[in-house]
């Protein structure tokens, strides 16, 4: 008599299942990851949107000059200088505006409430430091290269104080080109990206938190999303000399 075989998977087929289920979760948690980057992506390159229209409203009422990067006695920003301007009728809180969803949000190790993850041209907006000086201010109509010049980019998040979490106001590396005049001769030339992360290292530089790529506003008011490597001397460079 012939013995019945016995109904069910070998441990081999269990195997084989097990592995593929895992592979198939593997693919479809990679592609949620990045439809949700994308989705975020595309929400800060709108917060950047609004951020112009404020800042060009600002200007306007302002002898054609942006407001200060950071005022260290008013300990004020230039975000917080045009609030008043963003648009009321936004769907969502104002603050949230300043923020990028890509952003960490918090820092490993970081304390304190995040108000800001985009840093601004530190030769175009400057700041007034200790000895309470105004800085020599360009004028909007004066910058050069308005629909490659960037204007406000993601920043470097910093744990410690006093940025707790926070992008600075503005930022200022790559000092060659952020500093630089046309005439230096690196409007062509690809700036470096060997600072990119959130850390006390990466204060200042800026950040390419949109899965390798950095969401900027050109002074011309448009917004793109520009990848690592690809950022040009132009794109900094602020003094028409």
């Amino acid at each position: 008599m012939f013995s019945e075989r016995k109904k069910g998977f070998s441990q081999m087929e269990l195997l084989t299942i097990v592995v593929i289920v895992a592979i198939i979760m593997g693919i479809i948690v990679s592609v949620v990851n990045m439809g949700i980057t994308r989705a975020n992506t595309a929400a800060s390159l709108s917060n950047l949107r609004q951020i112009g229209l404020a800042l060009n409203l600002y200007a306007n009422e302002h002898n054609d000059i942006y407001p200060l990067g950071y005022n260290y006695y008013g300990d004020a920003t230039w975000a917080s200088a045009i609030k008043e301007y963003i648009n009321a009728d936004i769907e969502y809180d104002i603050e949230n505006i300043f923020i990028s969803p890509n952003a960490e949000l918090p820092l490993e190790g970081g304390t304190g409430r995040i108000l800001l993850t985009y840093s601004a041209h530190d030769t175009i907006f400057e700041t007034i430091g200790e000895n309470n000086i105004a800085p020599n201010r360009i004028k909007r109509q004066n910058l050069p290269n308005q629909s490659e010049l960037i204007l406000i980019a993601d920043g470097s998040q910093v744990p410690t104080a006093p940025f707790n979490n926070q992008a600075p106001a503005t930022f200022k590396y790559p000092t060659g080109y952020v500093a630089g005049k046309t005439s230096d001769g690196l409007l062509d030339k690809f700036i470096g990206t060997a600072i990119d992360e959130d850390t006390e290292r990466g204060k200042f530089w800026l950040r390419y938190r949109n899965n390798g790529h950095i969401n900027v506003l050109m002074v011309d008011g448009h917004v793109e999303s520009i990848k690592k490597g690809k950022v040009k001397g132009r794109n900094l460079i602020a003094i028409d000399k």
